[in-house]
């Protein structure tokens, strides 16, 4: 994998603005459960798909240094956000022509959260063949004023990733979903004019603990340790939950929720992409990459380096 990062230009201190709304008492409490202390957030002149492009020319730079020709082989383009710049179309083809890609190229644009990352790799799998996976959110846009469930946790910002399949082999693919909770974390038409973020915080730590840590220990139970474990930054207590529940299946479970914050789609490929900069992949390495939250749904993948 190759990945190029970008975030919104503003930097929000979090921890000063909820001393201001409740006290330090509480903030250090809130912070305790959530993580990051300073989050980055969209200006009026950015959204999901300047991010996006921002990020693919991020990615694309690298392209001489890795010596591969990424416009050249890459044959799908996945863009996953739940935010377009238009309502229709997604933002694909408008980064695809930004780029210069190849008009020959298939473009599917994926309305996911948490698990679109997941789910364009499964996808790119499943079609053999090189693909760009573009990843970008922008959930500040969608409130008007501080929601200590949201705004102290979601940050703006785009991954582009280039991924080819013969690069690995798939050991597991799979995702499931809990039915009747699309409300869970969720936004209205029309916001944050009519309305605004929503998120039962409960309810998503209740999804972690009955659907994806035991379905993850399912799943690993067919595997010996497994090098790295890279899960959704839900949230501090989230990451401190897997953690503690997983450890004994991996030799590491890497973790950027404070220093990164929760950027949906954008959270594992700029996790990864963190925790590969000194420490790449090798040859025979075995990871799980898994994806939860929106939907509520779950999406896993096991992958060996080859």
């Amino acid at each position: 994998m190759i990945i190029g990062q970008a975030f919104g230009s503003n930097k929000y201190n979090i921890s000063k603005a909820l001393i201001q709304e409740y006290g330090e008492l509480v903030a250090s409490k809130i912070l305790e459960k959530t993580g990051p202390k300073t989050l980055s957030l969209a200006s009026t002149n950015e959204n999901t798909l300047t991010l996006a492009v921002e990020a693919s020319k991020k990615l694309l730079e690298k392209q001489d240094i890795n010596n591969f020709f990424i416009l050249s082989t890459v044959r799908n383009l996945f863009s996953v956000t739940e935010s377009p710049r238009l309502l229709f179309p997604g933002n694909g083809t408008k980064i695809a022509s930004e780029l210069k890609i190849q008009n020959n190229i298939s473009i599917f644009d994926i309305n996911a959260g948490c698990t679109g990352f997941v789910d364009a790799i499964r996808l790119s799998f499943g079609m053999s063949e090189p693909s760009l996976i573009v990843c970008s959110e922008t959930y500040s846009k969608h409130w008007v004023k501080f929601n200590r469930a949201v705004s102290s946790l979601f940050t703006d910002a785009a991954a582009a990733t280039y991924f080819d399949p013969y690069d690995w082999e798939l050991l597991h693919s799979s995702g499931k979903y809990q039915e009747d909770t699309s409300l869970t974390i969720s936004s209205p038409v029309g916001s944050p004019v009519t309305g605004e973020v929503r998120m039962i915080g409960k309810d998503v730590v209740n999804f972690v603990n009955s659907i994806v840590i035991p379905s993850l220990k399912d799943i690993i139970k067919e595997h010996n340790i497994i090098d790295r474990g890279y899960f959704h930054q839900g949230s501090l207590f989230v990451v401190k939950l897997l953690q503690s529940k997983l450890k004994s299946h991996f030799g590491s479970i890497p973790s950027n929720i404070i220093k990164r914050g929760n950027s949906v789609s954008a959270t594992l490929p700029i996790l990864i992409n963190d925790d590969i900069q000194n420490n790449p992949i090798k040859s025979g390495e075995k990871i799980l990459i898994a994806g939860f939250g929106v939907g509520l749904s779950f999406s896993v993948c096991i992958l060996k380096k080859k």
